[in-house]
């Protein structure tokens, strides 16, 4: 099976939400309908892992805040919105986005724990081991970091992170 190119793959994160908002076009009366709790029960709507409804807008507005570098805002969003069984289509791309905003908040550990579901769902999703090369080596893990980026040019044929490989591997065979 090809590797999908990183384009694909910010397509995929940044279109997330299209899924959920064709629900809310193609069923427009029902939601604009929904004014008290049993509403919202028989609607249907997405909910998340915890059985919360995803609200319209949610998956957009998680976007629109992770594009505009509001990342504390985005973070319970895409958080909630990763965990809706109805878009476990986008769920994937979902996850990379999440990991990227907890990288931009500096919660490296909280990238990595979404890093490692999102591997366990698909070791070959792109830009994957490119985020985890990034993730290791701002704790300081190069020998890891060069890994993970050789890996993401293996995967996707990603240049840049191969050469981000080299440049760590030739930065490790130095003395100190």
């Amino acid at each position: 099976m090809p590797s999908l190119s990183n384009a694909t793959v910010a397509a995929q994160r940044n279109d997330a939400y299209w899924d959920f908002a064709d629900y809310i076009h193609a069923n427009r009366e029902s939601v604009n309908a929904e004014k008290s709790l049993e509403s919202v029960r028989r609607s249907g709507s997405p909910r998340d892992g915890r059985g919360r409804k995803v609200r319209p807008g949610q998956c957009q507005t998680a976007d629109g805040l992770f594009e505009t570098k509001q990342y504390a805002e985005a973070e319970p969003l895409l958080t909630q919105v990763s965990q809706s069984p109805e878009l476990e289509s986008k769920r994937k791309a979902i996850l990379l986005t999440l990991a990227d905003t907890k990288v931009s908040l500096g919660s490296l550990s909280g990238a990595d724990g979404v890093l490692q579901e999102l591997n366990q769902l698909d070791p070959k999703f792109p830009a994957l081991h490119r985020t985890l090369g990034i993730v290791f080596q701002r704790e300081g893990r190069l020998t890891e970091a060069q890994v993970e980026y050789h890996r993401e040019f293996q995967v996707s044929g990603d240049m840049q992170a191969e050469q981000q490989a080299i440049a760590l591997k030739q930065a490790l065979s130095q003395p100190r």
